[in-house]
């Protein structure tokens, strides 16, 4: 019986994904939506959403199982088949689909690909695991690259940084993330929205010491969710939230957000408080229209909101010279917080990478200190665990910046550090997130 056309297009759609990440180092996050737009049936762009983020997640595993298959590497201009084997690897190893309706899918996507000798060894590679496999698996095990299915300069950098908890970290970039969401207080209290999600027969709990917050039972279609599209409810993890819980904003204060794309932050603190006047800033067209859509589909665009397409640290470029009662950086970081999210992050990032963000956030804060009123407070941010980025940044901000007081932060969740708190993957089932509140003298 030929393989159902829906189910093939679900690889293919995968593969062309995968190909794309692997073969030409493009973010997942700029091709997954467009891509998946392509498939018609609900079910087949889960499927196929479903088969990146599990060969992304498992990249190393899944390779180094490849490896041992193949008699010799890929060529660049078959990276497709490469991806494509890697899809059927992982669809035997961690997904409930029958294996022989696996196997038999994978290959047929093979044969759209115009490469006939690849329709072989596709089929024999897979066949070749499912007899193998537990072999397989016992000859990866001593290989932590394999054990991890991360990099290992990011195994050796969570082992740097965090000696104690770096093999929870490396578990915990494993696990599929919760969906989390945050009410918008504007159009609804969170206990009514509560009610609402429960006549959806959609089960959700609140986030402790969290004003908005809610973590979905199981994760659905946003379009799911009851009045998402008139903006009654926003997908945020409940790290990222903290960020309006902490920035105490009073009535009718300037705002300055830097790095303000896709806007969550920056709407979580108009939701809480209306009044604020903002300077939203991000470096290009593409971002800044991520600003918009935002807050337009969250009614919160209005003249008290000004958007402007500049790098932050180029002060001259955008200031007025009024300062700021309140700034947020979110700063440009190395996303290792976020890798179970955006599992992509791991194969893309490099260790160079990391002196020049480390870099660029310097550049960034002391931007921000000269555009600070004094008294003000700025509130730094990033979605990272390694130290370089946090903590040891900002004690280097603070060496050099007499008239800066790091202030305690309101919240329990995570590890306090030397300065400001760190929030490790998967504590309190929450992203890796750092966070530093710092007052003008």
């Amino acid at each position: 019986m030929p393989t159902p056309i829906g189910v093939v297009n679900a690889r293919v759609c995968a593969t062309q994904i995968l190909t794309q990440v692997l073969g030409f180092r493009r973010s997942l996050a700029d091709i997954l939506e467009p891509t998946l737009n392509t498939l018609k049936d609900p079910r087949d762009r889960a499927l196929a959403q479903q088969l990146c983020y599990g060969v992304l997640r498992f990249l190393p595993k899944l390779q180094a199982i490849a490896q041992l298959l193949l008699s010799k590497p890929f060529k660049k201009a078959d990276i497709d088949i490469e991806c494509l084997i890697l899809i059927g690897l992982y669809q035997l190893l961690e997904l409930r689909i029958p294996p022989h309706a696996a196997i038999s899918a994978t290959v047929d996507v093979a044969k759209t690909r115009q490469k006939w000798w690849a329709v072989k060894l596709v089929n024999a590679v897979l066949r070749s695991f499912q007899r193998q496999q537990t072999d397989l698996l016992d000859k990866i095990a001593q290989n932590p690259l394999a054990q991890y299915s991360q990099p290992q300069w990011i195994l050796q950098q969570f082992q740097q940084d965090w000696a104690e908890e770096w093999q929870q970290l490396a578990v915990a970039n494993l696990q599929q993330a919760p969906m989390t969401l945050r009410v918008n207080i504007q159009k609804i209290a969170r206990d009514d929205y509560v009610e609402l999600l429960k006549k959806q027969a959609i089960e959700a709990e609140t986030i402790p010491n969290l004003s908005a917050g809610l973590i979905l039972k199981q994760a659905i279609d946003v379009n799911l969710l009851p009045y998402f599209s008139e903006g009654w409810v926003s997908v945020q993890d409940g790290a990222a939230q903290w960020a309006a819980e902490i920035l105490d904003v009073p009535e009718n204060s300037h705002v300055l957000d830097m790095c303000a794309a896709p806007a969550g932050k920056m709407a979580h603190l108009i939701e809480k408080n209306p009044t604020l006047k903002i300077t939203a800033l991000d470096k290009d067209e593409k971002r800044i229209q991520q600003i918009y859509s935002t807050l337009n589909r969250l009614g919160l665009l209005s003249e008290n909101v000004t958007i402007k397409a500049v790098e932050a640290q180029n002060i001259e470029q955008w200031w007025n010279s009024q300062l700021f009662d309140r700034i947020l950086l979110d700063a440009p970081c190395s996303g290792s917080g976020v890798i179970r999210r955006h599992p992509d992050i791991a194969f893309l990032r490099k260790p160079t990478d990391i002196l020049s963000l480390v870099e660029r956030q310097k550049a960034l804060l002391n931007a921000a200190w000269r555009v600070l009123a004094k008294g003000g407070k700025l509130l730094y941010a990033t979605c990272s665990v390694f130290c370089a980025e946090n903590h040891l940044q900002i004690e280097d901000f603070l060496a050099q910046h007499p008239d800066a007081t790091a202030l305690e932060l309101p919240i329990h969740d995570g590890i306090k550090m030397s300065v400001g708190r760190q929030i490790l993957t998967g504590q309190s089932q929450m992203d890796g997130f750092y966070y530093a509140l710092l007052q003008k003298d």
